[in-house]
């Protein structure tokens, strides 16, 4: 990984530690990718093997970035939330020229379905051996964090991304 992507931090870390089926992840930060730019790459496993999730992640924070005065906040978040549009936009088209028409997840991060923020989104492709999934939208973890994140899955059955 280090070849790949010499300026990223690279993380190891396992979430589970019990029986043969131990959760774990590998995750960049700073992995240099294009249309993301500086992404967040994590590769899942369950048991040590890698379970088939990729997950890929362009992630801005107006909270940690944006000037804290009103009407800096504010052009400083519709220019992060432009750029993160952008990034969405250069993934959408490609993805749909090659797999077809997408069905649309309005949930993305959230099983809540009253008062749904309209901007926060996923498109996602069924393929013979896995799915596709490009979502935008605000990290469910309850952060200020928002995300453009593809995901590829050949494990339906791992509990979390």
């Amino acid at each position: 990984m280090r070849t790949y992507f010499p300026k990223a931090e690279i993380y190891n870390r396992d979430f589970d530690s019990q029986g043969p089926d131990t959760l774990g992840m590998l995750k960049l930060e700073g992995a240099r990718l294009m249309p993301f730019g500086d992404a967040r790459v994590r590769l899942l496993r369950r048991g040590g093997a890698p379970t088939g999730v990729l997950v890929i992640e362009y992630i801005d924070n107006p909270a940690m970035t944006c000037p804290e005065t009103p009407e800096g906040f504010a052009d400083c978040a519709k220019r992060l939330e432009r750029e993160r549009h952008a990034v969405f936009d250069a993934l959408v088209g490609p993805l749909q020229s090659r797999y077809g028409p997408a069905s649309v997840d309005s949930h993305f991060g959230s099983d809540e379905v009253e008062g749904q923020d309209p901007r926060q989104f996923s498109l996602s492709w069924k393929l013979p051996n896995y799915t596709l999934e490009l979502g935008t939208g605000q990290e469910p973890s309850g952060h200020a964090e928002w995300t453009v994140r593809l995901v590829a899955i050949r494990d339906p059955e791992y509990p979390f991304l």
